[in-house]
């Protein structure tokens, strides 16, 4: 698991693999300002079903140090970029987990947001993560081979 700290000033972030490839078509121009120091915290930035698979998850308040914080209670939100691909619900009994339910071939991107403040302004903390859905038939064989041995 990775740590960026990001400092006032200029930031530069590099797209990896996870968008490059599950979103070719899209180019990514990113600009980010700062006017105090966060920390940026995960390791899944991307996660692959079948359209017939669903997986749990659940998100993680971090301070800037990385440690444990909290968010206003009830203002966690879920939202998905196409719902027909994939959906995202949330668990009624917390809201820090969901489920990410695939519905058909594409990719989508699910979406998180909460307010950090608590109090009574609104500071809005975002994540997301691109969900890749595949078809759920099998696409090509795998081959395996015994110990080659002499012929009779």
């Amino acid at each position: 698991m990775g740590f960026i700290d990001v400092k006032i000033g200029k930031v530069i972030i590099k797209a990896s693999e996870c968008c490059v490839e599950l979103i070719p078509k899209y180019k990514l121009d990113l600009t980010l300002s700062f006017s105090k120091t966060i920390k940026l915290k995960s390791n899944k930035m991307a996660v692959t079903l079948s359209t017939i698979e669903q997986v749990s998850g659940q998100v993680t308040p971090t301070n800037a140090k990385g440690g444990p914080a909290q968010v206003e209670s009830g203002s966690v939100e879920y939202s998905t970029s196409d719902a027909s691909i994939a959906d995202v619900v949330e668990d009624p009994n917390d809201e820090t987990k969901f489920l990410i339910v695939a519905k058909s071939v594409g990719v989508a991107q699910v979406n998180v947001s909460a307010d950090a403040d608590l109090g009574a302004g609104v500071e809005t903390i975002t994540a997301f993560v691109a969900v890749e859905v595949l078809p759920a038939g099998a696409t090509g064989f795998g081959l395996s081979f015994g110990t080659p041995e002499i012929q009779p």
